[in-house]
């Protein structure tokens, strides 16, 4: 006998026995522009409720991400809505949903792709499927690791590898905030014979006890760039222990059979310039005879360079400080502030992607520079995190600085300008091609810098002198 669909209930959880005989529409095909529709799709990520405030208020919210075999849409609740459905979806199980509202989704608070997502309301109708054969478990688009040192920083990759190593639990305090939040370092490694790190935070940190040698699939890692590349599992990301899927398969004969005696090549670049880091360094003159930055990807290179000419009359951006919904979840994931620029009104300075005015903004240093070596010149930008190292405070402290200097209150702008003028630091570069009024260029910008070691400089020297004797 045919199971009876269940009934569906509103705004309510409420048990049924099968879709059979239902339309659904794929989550791919959902559009503003659609009245009548029902997806059926399986709960891949539900969050905490977590509280907001901006300038018009304050509340509290959660989110869910549905997955089908097209696509997957994140979905939002807010308030006395978000307390019911919070109480209704469970992680891992297949729901219909209809009558939810499709709007222009946020990327600022997503990884996924959809270019929509889901407003849940009073209206909204949310029931239980237990016929789930059709729906997948998790969709991942997989990025091989060697192909991790090219993606843009904050970006949201999946990867799939063999666990190499589990470091133990360590406990990084929030300085803004003063809590505490566990993480744990693991590496893994593919067939690419890369390995890279990744952190995984909290209860997943805590929890994790998987075996070396198994296979791990992970969803939404956040690329990051400190002391070299690695990544870092998002609030809203989560990984699969020895997947069924092709390529865990493939990756675990590979192993099995021949990876477990590779040395992978890392991803990490070393905190200072030791020996190695020295004997990989390049002049400006060879980074530009072989033409790095004009391939289709980003070029990184090294060199020991000094600071020759500062632009000093345009060296931040006031840049929005509200904080964003889900960002404060462990330090490293995300940042906890908008950063976007804003522009100033007569009410104060308005964030377009916010969607707010604020009375301040908050200033972010993008500093131009000019490098020189023995061998050439060339122009890169440092962006907030380089810049505060370079000068030792924030950008709004340097403004106040130059401000002073020019009401003839004090020189302390020019001193600090003159101090750093000529220094010669150890620079990490990103070249990319730029196009700008049909020309095409190089445009170079510093993700790291450090004080050059004298100590390893002579070491290396006396090392080649040694190899000429």
């Amino acid at each position: 006998m045919e199971p009876t669909p269940a009934k569906p209930v509103k705004s309510q959880h409420k048990s049924g026995q099968s879709t059979a005989g239902q339309t659904f529409n794929p989550i791919e095909s959902l559009s503003p522009y659609q009245n009548n529709w029902r997806i059926k799709a399986r709960v891949s990520f539900k969050g905490d409720i977590r509280k907001w405030s901006n300038a018009r208020g304050e509340g509290k919210l959660f989110n869910v991400n549905f997955l089908d075999e097209s696509d997957e849409i994140r979905a939002t609740a807010f308030n006395d809505v978000a307390e019911q459905f919070y109480n209704t979806l469970e992680e891992g199980k297949v729901y219909t949903v209809e009558r939810a509202r499709i709007q222009q989704a946020k990327p600022q608070f997503s990884h996924l792709t959809h270019p929509y997502e889901l407003a849940l309301d009073k209206d909204t109708v949310i029931t239980e499927c237990f016929d789930t054969s059709d729906v997948p478990k998790l969709h991942f688009n997989f990025t091989k690791l060697d192909k991790i040192q090219a993606a843009e920083v904050n970006a949201v990759v999946d990867v799939i590898g063999v666990l190499k190593t589990a470091n133990p639990v360590f406990q990084i305090t929030a300085k803004s905030t003063g809590k505490a939040f566990d993480r744990r370092n693991i590496t893994i490694v593919d067939d690419s014979n890369f390995a890279i790190d990744i952190g995984l935070w909290n209860q997943t940190a805590l929890e994790f006890n998987t075996s070396e040698g198994s296979v791990i699939a992970f969803k939404g890692c956040k690329v990051q760039d400190f002391g070299g590349r690695s990544l870092t599992l998002t609030h809203s990301g989560s990984m699969v222990v020895n997947p069924d899927t092709p390529e865990a398969y493939q990756l675990k004969g590979w192993y099995d059979n021949q990876g477990m005696n590779e040395n992978f090549k890392s991803l990490k670049v070393e905190a200072g310039p030791n020996q190695n880091y020295i004997k990989n360094r390049k002049t400006i003159l060879a980074a530009q005879e072989d033409n790095l930055g004009m391939h289709e990807k980003p070029d990184f290179f090294s060199v020991k360079a000094t600071i020759s000419y500062f632009k000093t009359d345009n060296f931040s951006y006031p840049a929005c400080s509200n904080t964003v919904p889900g960002n404060s979840q462990a330090p490293g994931q995300q940042e906890n502030t908008c950063n976007r620029k804003v522009l100033e009104q007569s009410d104060g300075w308005r964030c377009e992607k916010c969607n707010i005015t604020l009375p301040e903004p908050l200033h972010r240093y993008i500093l131009n520079c000019s490098i020189t070596d023995e061998t050439g010149q060339l122009w890169t930008t440092l962006f907030d995190q380089e810049a505060r190292k370079l000068f030792g405070m924030s950008a709004g402290d340097l403004i106040n600085l130059k401000e002073k200097q020019d009401m003839n209150e004090s020189n302390e702008f020019a001193d600090l300008m003159e101090s750093i003028t000529m220094k010669e630091f150890n620079f990490r570069l990103r070249a990319r091609q730029d196009s700008y009024n049909g020309n095409v260029r190089i445009r170079y910008q510093t993700m790291s810098l450090f004080d050059v070691d004298f100590v390893a400089e002579c070491d290396e020297l006396c090392q080649e002198l040694d190899s000429m004797l």
